[in-house]
């Protein structure tokens, strides 16, 4: 890990990390408007393309609107912190 101008340059697998714990917050924030669209799709086949679409739409685009990356600023930050290679101060 190389530090360029105070950031901290993230090994490729740390990256991969990083956008884990991102899409794992973004399920969280998004997490009751998942599961419309997964109750929506529980008893359905082929149907759940066209019975689920509202729940569906609504689904990505809230997928979407919190996978900022603004978001990943932050994750990538507390994953520094956590890590104890961002000090308190930064």
């Amino acid at each position: 890990m190389e530090n360029v101008k105070g950031f901290s340059v993230l090994s490729r697998r740390q990256e991969e990390e990083v956008r884990k714990l991102q899409r794992k917050e973004v399920y969280r924030l998004c997490d009751s408007i998942i599961k419309d669209f997964v109750d929506c799709s529980k008893a359905r086949t082929v149907t759940v393309f066209w019975a689920c679409k509202e729940q569906k739409k609504n689904m990505a685009f809230c997928l979407a609107e919190k996978e900022t990356s603004e978001l990943l600023d932050q994750v990538r930050h507390d994953y520094l912190y956590e890590k104890k290679i961002l000090h308190k101060d930064n």
